[in-house]
């Protein structure tokens, strides 16, 4: 699956679905947007946007500037 915003909504949307199976793929934010097919642990991204103020720079994902 594919988030577009990983505010309160986005996580909490992409810790229950992940949870249930589903494999999170991509996030679109403010400060640009990433995709990383082998997965996305919404926790580690979650914690990392809180100390980054941002998504840019999460892990190995593949980034692009803007939405």
């Amino acid at each position: 699956m594919i988030v577009q915003g990983f505010g309160n909504v986005g996580y909490w949307a992409s810790k229950f679905f992940t949870e249930e199976g589903a494999i999170l793929v991509g996030v679109a934010e403010a400060d640009g947007s990433f995709i990383c097919p082998s997965g996305i642990n919404p926790d580690q991204l979650n914690q990392y946007k809180k100390q980054k103020k941002g998504i840019k720079g999460f892990l190995n994902a593949t980034h692009s500037e803007g939405r």
